[in-house]
């Protein structure tokens, strides 16, 4: 679903494998967790980094967390590749909505009920999709810089 790549120095990236989350982060242990997603129903997937401490949440939830002291997490002038990985291979099948980039807060870092609302651009947005186009788009603007 969603992969940011510096190189050697740090890899976050976050697929499906087997109906769960993978999730692939420098310094983790990668791997599928939380619980079976259904097909056909949506889920609200966040990773929020507090202090030394990078929290995966689905549906407010969390399902992993590690320590990530000492990490910087950047696409390293890299694409942010959202919808497959940066080799341009495992292409995600599904839909993808309100996709959202912060620094400088961490959003949640309790268990907490997800909004059905769209998200809002704030001081700490960095990368805002509504994604609200027709199915199939693959281009979308950013509502950081539109509005």
């Amino acid at each position: 679903m969603f992969q940011l790549n510096s190189g050697s120095s740090g890899v976050l990236s976050v697929a499906i494998y087997r109906s769960k989350i993978w999730i692939q982060a420098s310094g983790g242990t990668n791997g599928s967790y939380g619980n079976t997603l259904t097909a056909n129903t949506w889920d609200h997937f966040a990773i929020v980094r507090s202090g030394n401490t990078m929290t995966f949440y689905t549906d407010g939830s969390s399902i992993y967390s590690f320590s990530c002291a000492g990490r910087t997490y950047s696409n390293g002038g890299n694409p942010v590749w959202i919808g497959q990985y940066a080799s341009g291979t495992h292409s995600f099948s599904g839909y993808l909505d309100e996709f959202r980039i912060s620094n400088g807060i961490a959003r949640w870092t309790n268990s907490f009920t997800p909004s059905a609302a769209a998200y809002t651009n704030d001081g700490n947005t960095v990368l805002l999709l509504h994604m609200d186009g027709a199915d199939g788009n693959t281009a979308f603007i950013d509502d950081v810089t539109s509005g």
